[in-house]
C-alpha cells in the first residue's frame, strides 16, 4: 500500500475513537529481520538476515505515513518505543514457508546450511524482528484531502 494510502486509512481510524481516546500503531521498523539460533539460555548465535525488500520497503512506507499524519496535525504521539519481536520454531522449513508466502522473503544457502545445523543440534531458530509502537491521540480538526 503506497504511504498517502496508509495516511488516509491514519485519518479514517482518527474519527474511531472517543475525543480522550488513543489509537496504537505497531508496525515492523525497516531495520533487516535477522535469523537467530537460541542454543541454549545463555547463547543465541546470529545466522543471517532474511533478504524482503519489499517488506523493507513496505516498512519504511509505514514509517513515513505515521510521520505524515503527525505533520498534518492528524495526530500527536503520546508515547513511542522500539521492541524486539521473535518467531520461534524448531524447524527452518517452517520459517522458510513463513517468510516466503508473509514476507516474500529468502534466506541465503549459507544461512539455510547454519539453521539446519543449529537445528539438529538441539537449538531453536528465531526469526528476529524490530517492532516500532506508538500511542497516538487526535489533534483534532485538521483534514486529510484524501478523505473529503
Amino acid at each position: 500500500m503506497p504511504a498517502e494510502g496508509m495516511v488516509h486509512a491514519l485519518h479514517r481510524s482518527s474519527h474511531l475513537i472517543a475525543a480522550a481516546g488513543s489509537i496504537v500503531d505497531l508496525h515492523p521498523t525497516p531495520a533487516t529481520a535477522v535469523l537467530d539460533a537460541i542454543l541454549d539460555s545463555e547463547r543465541i548465535v546470529e545466522l543471517g538476515e532474511l533478504h524482503a525488500d519489499e517488506a523493507r520497503d513496505r516498512h519504511a512506507r509505514a514509517d513515513a505515513a505515521l510521520a505524515e499524519a503527525v505533520g498534518r496535525g492528524l495526530f500527536s504521539i503520546a508515547g513511542a518505543s522500539t521492541f524486539t519481536f521473535r518467531r520461534v520454531s524448531d524447524s527452518i522449513d517452517e520459517l522458510i514457508a513463513f517468510v516466503s508466502g508473509k514476507w516474500n522473503g529468502t534466506f541465503a544457502e549459507p544461512t539455510v546450511a547454519r539453521a539446519r545445523a543449529a537445528s539438529r543440534d538441539g537449538g531453536l531458530l528465531s526469526l528476529r524482528e524490530e517492532v516500532a509502537i506508538s500511542a497516538l491521540r487526535t489533534a483534532g480538526g485538521a483534514r486529510c484531502p484524501a478523505c473529503t
